[in-house]
């Protein structure tokens, strides 16, 4: 569908601060997932009991905040689904919204696409009362939601989803499309993944929930990060211009329309906090030093920052 006018991320960037001091416990997982080389030989799924679905964290209240600004500032940027395709939608929405209230209590999202804890203005330019239900939900919690339904023809479909914090991707340029093109730019997905990826979905079932997670560096703290490119690019990179952005996804069946459902929540940290993990410190650097160099570039080898950082992670470099 190709990009839409300009949208400026840094008119939605965090406060670096909370994230710095925030409790960096992710960081354990992360280190039991890091494999050497390309990341793309296997998906890295593991099951888990389902009231491990949906996270709240310290971030939670900033978070939402800046999910609904995005909704209403920038809603064809962050909302979309296909025509006649907003059932699984709506099915989504009243299952995140009862997770949610279940596991934390408190108001938040109802299934009409009002709010019980606020008017719910930030939706009302988005005209389909059932994504409009998917987009409350979706900025009432922090994970971002994308739902991939079965074809006639036997391939899964992206067909609606609200992502406010995509790492480097866009919504828009990937609605309606089949499972492959979605991943068609991801190194290595047609030889190792394009196959094991939707046996994966036909045989996922309703009463499962499994997880994986990834990781990335990045030059700054965005949340709203379509494009790699669009992060700034100072002379001279210091050690807190740099961050490790990780992404804890999920993957469950809905019962009703067999959907799957696919959660992602963005967590972060500045790469200075790597000092208090040195084990996990030095096996981000010998992943990176295995990649192939055409995967390295995809992940940002031919930004100023990437060099540097992974001297830092070897032990040295990066003032700051």
């Amino acid at each position: 569908m190709g990009k839409l006018p300009t949208v400026d991320p840094y008119r939605y960037a965090p406060d670096p601060d909370e994230y710095r001091r925030a409790d960096h416990g992710w960081f354990d997982e992360l280190e039991s997932v890091i494999t050497l080389g390309a990341p793309h030989v296997r998906m890295g799924t593991r099951r888990i009991p389902m009231v491990e679905w949906l996270v709240r964290d310290e971030h939670y209240h900033n978070e939402t905040r800046l999910r609904r600004r995005l909704v209403a500032d920038a809603g064809d940027e962050v909302v979309a689904a296909i025509g006649g395709k907003a059932s699984a939608a709506a099915e989504e929405a009243a299952l995140a919204v009862t997770d949610f209230q279940h596991r934390f209590g408190g108001g938040s999202a109802i299934p009409d696409g009002s709010t019980s804890s606020g008017s719910g203005d930030h939706v009302m330019g988005i005209r389909c009362p059932r994504l409009r239900a998917l987009a409350v939900a979706g900025t009432e919690i922090q994970e971002d939601l994308c739902i991939m339904e079965k074809g006639d023809q036997g391939q899964w479909r992206f067909t609606a989803g609200v992502v406010c914090f995509p790492t480097h991707w866009r919504i828009t340029d990937k609605i309606g499309r089949e499972q492959a093109d979605i991943h068609g730019p991801v190194h290595y997905y047609a030889d190792d993944l394009a196959q094991k990826v939707p046996h994966f979905f036909d045989r996922l079932k309703p009463n499962t929930l499994v997880k994986r997670r990834n990781w990335q560096i990045n030059a700054g703290p965005l949340l709203f990060a379509p494009d790699l490119g669009d992060l700034h690019q100072p002379e001279v990179f210091r050690l807190e211009d740099i961050w490790v952005r990780s992404e804890r996804q999920t993957l469950r069946r809905l019962p009703e329309s067999q959907a799957v459902v696919f959660t992602i929540k963005v967590q972060q940290a500045p790469l200075g906090a790597l000092v208090r993990y040195p084990t996990l410190r030095h096996k981000l650097a010998a992943a990176i030093d295995a990649w192939p160099g055409s995967y390295a570039r995809s992940r940002g080898a031919k930004y100023g920052w990437f060099a540097g950082t992974v001297e830092w992670l070897r032990g040295g470099g990066l003032g700051g």
